[in-house]
């Protein structure tokens, strides 16, 4: 039986220069400041904390036709206006619809449909 002898190699160490050496010391430098200035700011804070909140909650904007259903006009109705014709006559889809004035105006039209088509879905929502 033979037995081979393996020669091992070692790699020879990388040799660095001062001033590489240097250049990398300040990198390690700046990146603990960095740290150390996000851990200050971090623990500021958390001292300041409740005091950064504010006090009042931001308003949901409501949907465009809230409140709509087959017996009820949204709550953005009032008797001076409706929210779909823009004027103090009632556009509701189920209870009066458009007069023949206000079907010339796309907008309203538009408008209109919206509130057709918002009731038709949640008519299809109620059904078993």
């Amino acid at each position: 039986m033979e037995t081979s002898t393996e020669t091992v190699t070692q790699k020879p160490k990388r040799v660095i220069s001062a001033e590489h050496k240097s250049r990398m010391l300040a990198g390690r430098k700046r990146a603990a400041e960095k740290r150390r200035e996000k851990r200050d700011v971090a623990a500021l804070a958390k001292t300041v904390g409740d005091f950064a909140k504010p006090l009042v909650r931001p308003e949901r904007a409501l949907p465009e036709f809230a409140g709509l259903n087959n017996e009820d006009c949204p709550i953005d109705c009032t008797v001076e206006k409706c929210c779909i014709t823009g004027a103090p006559i009632c556009g509701h889809p189920k209870k009066c619809g458009l007069q023949a004035a206000y079907k010339a105006d796309p907008e309203i039209m538009a408008r209109y449909n919206r509130a057709r088509k918002m009731l038709a879905h949640a008519e299809l929502d109620r059904r078993p």
